[in-house]
């Protein structure tokens, strides 16, 4: 799917915003390769999707989406207004999993992730009733920033994020202020 500089929104203003980039990750698990696509953000918008809710999903890709990727996206499906599209990639982590299933991360990119700011949200999609904002590049301070910058820019809905064990442990004040 080629991505439009600023795809229209499928309506004017999604019931959850996610904030967060799509991945396609490769995952090797007792033996086997699987690429499968990823992305706490993205997986998060699909989840509010499967439970009814319009979904948008804000994020940073490149002009041109991997087909399983793009599936996710048009009428009945996420809802493509937040995507910025930008020259570079998307994240890509390559995951292994022992047989106890512990993952360790043999490539951790972020791609364009971290780029990511308030102001990629569409104006129109701030009257959301919740604003998600997923790990932004495994930065606490990142979502924060985006947070106080929906703040700033007038959402006054609900917001959330989420976030890892490391952020938690290694920006405890800035997790706790998110």
């Amino acid at each position: 799917m080629t991505v439009a500089p600023r795809p229209k929104p499928a309506a004017p203003c999604p019931q959850v915003v996610v904030v967060g980039c799509p991945s396609v990750d490769l995952l090797e698990l007792a033996g086997q390769r699987h690429t499968v696509v990823g992305g706490a953000g993205l997986l998060t918008a699909l989840a509010a999707l499967r439970v009814g809710a319009h979904v948008g999903l804000v994020a940073r890709v490149p002009a041109e989406l991997p087909p399983q990727l793009a599936a996710a996206f048009g009428p009945g499906r996420l809802d493509p207004g937040g995507l910025v599209v930008q020259a570079g990639p998307l994240p890509a982590f390559h995951i292994r999993y022992d047989g106890t299933e512990q993952a360790t991360y043999l490539v951790a990119d972020g791609g364009m992730e971290a780029e990511i700011t308030a102001d990629d949200v569409p104006a129109a999609w701030l009257g959301a009733d919740v604003v998600h904002v997923a790990s932004l590049g495994g930065r606490a301070e990142r979502q924060l920033a985006v947070a106080r910058g929906l703040r700033r820019r007038g959402f006054a809905g609900r917001l959330s994020a989420g976030t890892y064990i490391r952020s938690a442990r290694e920006e405890t004040a800035t997790v706790r202020a998110l």
